[in-house]
């Protein structure tokens, strides 16, 4: 992708993540949720960083809809661009979460 187009994806994405921010801070969720997905399709997959963070505010929102399954792919895949791998704190404790409302999760 041109350097060009690269930072014109960068613009809109942090344009749409001030307004999925202030969705979810006056609580519609449902709307905040669609945001992300609306950023993620425009965050250029070399923000890795920054999906990370998407994916794992998606997975909040849908904890927050009791929408467990969602919660988990979500949080899955923050987890799987986080570096080092599997260790994004907020994304493991939401589909820890997730696990417990489905009922799978166990204390050792």
């Amino acid at each position: 992708m041109p350097k060009k187009d690269l930072h014109i994806k960068q613009a809109a994405t942090l344009v749409v993540k001030l307004e999925e921010n202030s969705l979810f801070s006056s609580e519609n969720i449902f709307g905040a949720a669609s945001k992300y997905s609306e950023v993620l399709s425009l965050c250029p997959m070399k923000s890795k960083k920054e999906r990370v963070v998407l994916y794992s505010n998606r997975a909040q929102c849908h904890l927050l809809l009791q929408q467990p399954f969602a919660t988990i792919s979500n949080a899955t895949h923050a987890l799987c661009f986080h570096k080092p791998l599997n260790r994004h704190a907020k994304s493991l404790w939401r589909r820890a979460q997730a696990y417990d409302m489905l009922g799978l999760a166990k204390e050792n």
